[in-house]
């Protein structure tokens, strides 16, 4: 799979809402060297009976789940922040990407932010607590997190560049 932005047909083959599957399928198939290519790319609800995004497969390597979140949120200058409400499905993602940690495979969890003036990514754990926490637990068990800024029409969402998550 490779390539670096998803045509808003693709969208048919899964069942995402358009933004979140755009940013997981570009993000996917990008071939950027910090998950790497894939030889296959599936709606992991269909393969798994967790509730994940995406299932990443390629021979040789662990399974990769990866949960995408669209981040819309900046209150501060050039801070992108992510959730900007309470979310307990949220956290709920957070702890079955660990679960798949602990079974052996890969978990990526990758903010989308669809604005173009962020430059730096934090969770808002003063709009939702439960989520900060499950957050960090959630990295302490092995779970990646990632942040891209990404450009949105009506043709296409493409990632344009990786940015900095805070500790």
């Amino acid at each position: 799979i490779s390539g670096g932005a998803v045509p808003a047909a693709v969208v048919d083959d899964f069942n995402l809402e358009f933004d979140q599957l755009g940013c997981a399928y570009a993000y996917a198939c990008s071939g950027w060297t910090d998950l790497g290519s894939a030889d296959t790319c599936c709606a992991a609800h269909a393969a798994q009976p967790r509730r994940i995004d995406l299932l990443l497969e390629d021979p040789g390597r662990p399974q990769a789940f990866v949960e995408v979140k669209n981040c819309h949120l900046r209150r501060e200058a050039g801070l992108a922040e992510f959730p900007d409400s309470i979310t307990t499905r949220g956290a709920k993602h957070l702890d079955e990407l660990a679960a798949q940690v602990a079974l052996g495979h890969r978990a990526v969890m990758v903010f989308c932010v669809q604005r173009a003036d962020c430059d730096h990514f934090d969770v808002a754990a003063d709009i939702d607590p439960g989520y900060a926490v499950a957050f960090q637990r959630a990295r302490a068990a092995g779970v990646e997190a990632l942040a891209y800024v990404c450009h949105v029409s009506a043709e296409t969402i493409a990632l344009t560049h990786a940015i900095p998550i805070k500790d």
